[in-house]
């Protein structure tokens, strides 16, 4: 685990959250290093909803994001950056406002290619959207 990169200096404070992850309550709750994996959650308020309560798609697939980016962004070397290459989506239950939990873990890291799985659920445990994603690693800047 690496503890020098923009991950750990947005969550130590060192640097601010992206403007998105403010907007949708997201925490960092864990990180497990042996799996390669991070849990977190969201506190979503009624901003980002459909006329029927519901939070958008595009909106559930940027949190599903912001499941897979810090379980890579956990072990990246300061300097790089991820670039998504390709994703698939599956949406499964209508997710409302509240609070939402979800999961990121690396499947896969060879060379310059990382794949990642999520899951995002809610307070009752229901899987309501998961997401495979494969990244591509970006030299320093």
């Amino acid at each position: 685990m690496r503890r020098d990169n923009a991950l750990w200096a947005m969550l130590e404070g060192r640097a601010p959250l992206p403007a998105a992850a403010r907007t949708l309550g997201w925490r960092l709750d864990a990180h497990n290093e042996t799996d390669r994996s991070v849990s977190v959650s969201f506190a979503v308020g009624a901003e980002p909803t459909d006329p029927l309560g519901c939070i958008p798609p595009g909106t559930i697939a940027a949190m599903l994001d912001d499941c897979m980016r810090p379980a890579i962004g956990a072990e990246l070397a300061p300097g790089h950056e991820t670039v998504r290459m390709r994703s698939d989506h599956a949406f499964l239950l209508p997710a409302r406002p509240g609070r939402l939990f979800g999961y990121g873990r690396i499947e896969r890291w060879r060379g310059p290619l990382c794949v990642v799985r999520a899951r995002l659920s809610d307070e009752a445990g229901r899987i309501l959207a998961t997401a495979t994603a494969t990244y591509r690693i970006d030299g320093p800047r």
